[in-house]
């Protein structure tokens, strides 16, 4: 009689939370600012160093928000250059993740100032924090219900991408 022995996903047990959450905002910022572009592994890995120092100093969903508005920007200003991620999310880099500070403290200010402004990058922020915890169908398709209430198609997109990297990546 034969065993069957499932192999380890991507998601193995072995991760601690705190990687799990820096290789999960990784594949939010490649997804939404580098996905055109191939990195080396030790990119990547210093990349996630300095993802893991940012979730030291701030939050998880204001990660996600930063990196929501510099998609945004990015769209609207074809002339944006973001150079490699280790150097991007260096904090030293002042034109990089440092500069998104001020971007995420206006956008607050007008979030208390007009309901709903911009509230898809909040709940895109909150829902894949949610379901990196705890990966699950009610979570997914409660992100996709608000982001389709709220018209954010390109955002929904992106959470299907990101879902992706994070299964497969």
């Amino acid at each position: 009689m034969s065993r069957i022995i499932a192999l380890p996903s991507k998601n193995s047990p072995t991760l601690s939370p705190t990687q799990h959450l820096s290789l999960s905002c990784w594949h939010l910022a490649y997804a939404a600012l580098w996905s055109e572009q191939t990195f080396s592994k030790d990119e990547i890995d210093r990349t996630i160093i300095l993802i893991r120092g940012h979730l030291n100093s701030g939050t998880f969903t204001h990660f996600c928000e930063r990196i929501l508005l510099v998609r945004s920007h990015s769209k609207l200003e074809t002339s944006l250059y973001l150079p490699q991620p280790s150097i991007w999310m260096h904090p030293g880099y002042t034109e990089g993740y440092a500069y998104t500070r001020l971007l995420h403290k206006k956008m607050q200010e007008k979030q208390l100032e007009i309901p709903g402004y911009q509230q898809e990058i909040s709940v895109f922020g909150k829902f894949y924090y949610q379901y990196q915890r705890e990966p699950n169908k009610a979570c997914f398709y409660s992100c996709r219900k608000k982001l389709l209430r709220l018209k954010a198609y390109g955002l929904l997109q992106l959470f299907y991408q990101v879902i992706a990297y994070n299964q497969y990546c």
